[in-house]
């Protein structure tokens, strides 16, 4: 079960959590902040259930849509300016509702069920403003799972640390990326430091190398289809 909460928790949150984990301080703009090259003027992305056919991965049910707009300076909107966003899932039953601070940075994460409120995530971070921790409560305020973030030099998150409210560690998540800072493993471990799951990323690119489709397996099933619909100056 712990990995179909990670899994989740990756699927619905698409740009706006990344973005948050990427160390944002050496980045000139939003473009960068995402790993984006080029001019870009906006992005659409979807994620798609995977379908294995006969060996074959195919793009089936649209679980959710995300869209992004940005200036000649690389720059959105939704980052800079707005300090709350809401998504309602495709079925209306499940509301996502963000809050961010003046720079841009995730700080709160609330989820309604019909309407009612079922979780709610607040982040925290350092001086380079890398997420560093999030703190998870429940529908009551009882906090039921703490994550702690670790980074490498290139502001990649590359470890999380999930805690019991009773500050014992449930599991653990290792990433690793390619050269072009795209995540291409995540390993996930119980706290006894046996392995939950294997996740990898496969990647299709344009072509100035943005990635445009992207293909994650859960030890080696596939999960999801994430595509992005890029349009440039």
């Amino acid at each position: 079960m712990k990995t179909i909460r990670i899994v989740i928790v990756l699927a619905v949150s698409t740009f706006i959590f990344c973005y948050s984990c990427i160390g944002q301080n050496a980045n000139k703009n939003d473009l960068t902040a995402l790993n984006l090259k080029g001019k870009v003027k906006s992005i659409s992305e979807t994620y798609y259930k995977a379908i294995d056919t006969l060996g074959i991965v195919k793009k089936g049910v649209v679980t959710y849509k995300n869209l992004l707009h940005f200036d000649s300076k690389g720059n959105t909107e939704k980052f800079k300016k707005i300090m709350y966003n809401t998504i309602v899932d495709l079925d209306k039953k499940i509301t996502y509702k963000y809050k961010y601070d003046s720079n841009g940075n995730l700080i709160e994460w609330d989820i309604f069920n019909l309407s009612k409120l079922d979780n709610k995530c607040v982040f925290n971070y350092d001086k380079d403003e890398n997420m560093i921790e999030e703190d998870c409560y429940n529908s009551k305020g009882k906090l039921f799972v703490s994550k702690k973030f670790t980074y490498d030099a290139n502001g990649n998150m590359i470890e999380e640390n999930w805690y019991n409210s009773d500050n014992s560690l449930e599991s653990k998540i290792n990433h690793k990326y390619d050269n072009n800072r795209n995540e291409i493993e995540q390993n996930s471990y119980n706290s006894d430091g046996t392995l939950l799951a294997k996740c990898t990323f496969t990647y299709e690119y344009d072509k100035i190398s943005n990635w445009v489709t992207q293909t994650m397996f859960q030890n080696n099933i596939p999960l999801y289809i994430r595509v992005h619909q890029i349009t440039y100056y």
